[in-house]
């Protein structure tokens, strides 16, 4: 019930529902509506949404709320999803909305994720974003993904990365897995 009040309320301010949900007692209830009216509030300011999403608890609802707005915020504006992820200070929850980010572009369009990743400034988080992507990527076209990883990384990363594809490839389709690997 609350879940659905947060939700209603959050179409006409999301503000005020934000407020009220975060004054409800802890527990699930609260968590579910919080997360309903963030998700809300980030169809129509994913910004502000992500910013009232940082100022929760750190946890793993903060966690998920953050991830779920930049994964709506890429959907629909990924130029500006990028550049607040850019302008965040360098911890968990940069990696949570850069690989957020990395998720949906490469669900759309693993070319676009791959070459926004490339710009990435920070080594560790490049190397997140990419396993992200290619993860993703080796869900809807593994082979094409397999051949990115053989082409375009050396050493422990391509075995990482490698072994994310062959994982998810052999979920789908052993018999075509076990004939890439053999050649």
């Amino acid at each position: 019930a609350l879940q659905v009040v947060g939700s209603r309320w959050s179409e006409k301010n999301a503000e005020a529902a934000y407020a009220w949900a975060n004054g409800l007692p802890i527990g699930q209830g609260r968590d579910n509506a919080m997360q309903n009216i963030l998700s809300r509030w980030a169809d129509t300011d994913p910004e502000r949404a992500a910013n009232a999403a940082l100022g929760l608890a750190t946890g793993s609802i903060r966690d998920q709320a953050i991830a779920d707005i930049a994964q709506q915020w890429a959907e629909k504006d990924p130029t500006a999803a990028a550049a607040y992820a850019a302008a965040l200070s360098p911890d968990e929850t940069k990696d949570l909305v850069i690989t957020a980010i990395a998720r949906q572009l490469t669900s759309s369009d693993p070319q676009t994720a791959l070459s926004w990743i490339e710009k990435l400034p920070d080594e560790s988080t490049r190397q997140k974003a990419l396993e992200t992507c290619v993860a993703q990527w080796s869900e809807t076209d593994p082979q094409t993904a397999a051949e990115f990883a053989v082409h375009n990384s050396e050493g422990d990363t391509r075995q990482n990365l490698l072994a994310k594809i062959s994982y998810q490839w052999a979920q789908s389709n052993p018999a075509a897995a076990f004939a890439w690997a053999e050649n």
